[in-house]
């Protein structure tokens, strides 16, 4: 831990009223790219300064039962955090403290086994065994430390001679898978609707993901964009009318989200958003829809549409697929930090609320995984991304919720 964290010296004052909330373990992490920066305690944080750490801004992250707590802070040339960030995140600890929700890594049924996986093995070596619980939760929403769980019963878990796959039965909107292991990072990916995930029963690396629409335009597209053959993919995908894309949508509503991203890469727009207005079911593809148009809405001109747009999809949750999670970043920081062609509509409050939504958007940038066409990223707390392996202790206290699978 010496090698990672800084120390901490003392300075006169503390934070108050915390009772036991006071030995909360806190991590104070760079807010570009998530690195530890130092570790110590809600009730010491008051009176910490960090010792050879370069002034700028940081997270705060601590966790209160199963809710995580974060938000950001400041730290001068001396290394003093800022006073009213420490309050504020205080005050959040205590109003966690008093009213915890379910979340992350609560306990949850013991009704079947863990999901296993045989990893390879080398000459002479018996093959190591990957044992990993798989949780599900309703789509998380951008910022908020709340995720219900998914019953165990709903599930499911297929198998062929090479891999398992994890769907979830019913879902009418996209959900979030979490990988669990000892000793390994978790991995939380966004399951589109109608889609399912699948793992090699034979795999090199923790943990090989891929994803299958069982259909073979949406697959198509998948292996066109993973075997980097982004001029068939373009061509592909111009053939396709705003009639095509209404009939596809709803069909396939996770498929056809997939396949409007490919049309905005193809310079398409405008199909895509004619035909968004006439699908039906749009919340079985949210929150990419509203990405999908306020994407649209920006190639139109038409900013104020669009960050009004880009705003309310981080309220409904995170994008499925890591393109969509591109365009909201991308245009979130744009409007973060500059002023579209001197626009007046762009008011300061409209500029801190994309900086707030951006913010929260960064922590999850930082462990996702570009190479795969759906959003996953590392981090045992789905609200707190992170790389830290997730210990033996903390996988004994969870519970399995998964069906049972053996991979041999």
């Amino acid at each position: 831990m010496a090698d990672q964290t800084k120390l901490f010296g003392a300075m006169p004052g503390s934070t108050k009223g915390l009772g036991r909330l006071a030995f909360i373990p806190v991590d104070i992490r760079d807010l570009q790219d998530g690195t530890l920066a130092g570790r110590t305690t809600l009730g010491a944080l008051g009176t910490q300064f960090l010792k050879g750490i370069r002034s700028g801004k940081f997270i705060l992250v601590g966790q209160v039962g199963h809710t995580d707590v974060f938000t950001e802070i400041s730290v001068d040339d001396s290394g003093r955090l800022d006073w009213q960030g420490v309050e504020k995140f205080a005050q959040l600890v205590r109003e966690a403290g008093s009213d915890a929700p379910a979340y992350g890594t609560a306990a949850l049924s013991d009704e079947s086994e863990p999901v296993q996986a045989r990893g390879a093995g080398q000459s002479g070596v018996v093959p190591q065994t990957i044992t990993f619980r798989v949780v599900g939760y309703e789509m998380p929403v951008l910022g908020s430390a709340e995720c219900k769980i998914i019953s165990a019963r709903n599930l499911v878990v297929e198998k062929n001679r090479e891999a398992v796959f994890i769907s979830v039965r019913g879902a009418s909107k996209p959900v979030l898978l979490q990988f669990l292991a000892a000793n390994r990072p978790a991995i939380n990916a966004i399951l589109p609707t109608g889609a399912r995930l699948g793992t090699p029963k034979s795999q090199d690396e923790w943990l090989k993901l891929t994803i299958d629409f069982q259909e073979p335009f949406a697959d198509g597209l998948v292996e066109l964009r993973a075997s980097k053959q982004f001029s068939a993919l373009k061509g592909t995908v111009e053939a396709i009318s705003d009639n095509d894309l209404v009939s596809y949508g709803e069909q396939h509503p996770g498929a056809a989200a997939l396949v409007g991203y490919a049309l905005l890469r193809a310079e398409q727009h405008a199909v895509v958003e004619k035909a968004l207005y006439r699908i039906r079911n749009l919340a079985a593809m949210e929150p990419d829809t509203t990405i999908l148009l306020a994407e649209c809405a920006m190639r139109a001109g038409k900013a104020g549409e669009a960050l009004v747009l880009f705003l309310e999809s981080t309220r409904q949750g995170i994008p499925s697929f890591s393109v969509g999670l591109s365009y909201l970043t991308e245009r979130l920081r744009l409007f973060a930090q500059t002023n579209p062609c001197g626009s007046s509509w762009l008011s300061a409050e409209a500029r801190a609320n994309a900086k707030s939504a951006l913010l929260h958007l960064q922590a999850i940038c930082m462990f996702q995984d570009y190479s795969r066409v759906f959003t996953t990223y590392r981090g045992i707390s789905p609200a707190v991304p992170g790389v830290e392996p997730l210990s033996e202790e903390d996988l004994a206290r969870l519970l399995p919720s998964s069906r049972t699978v053996n991979c041999k």
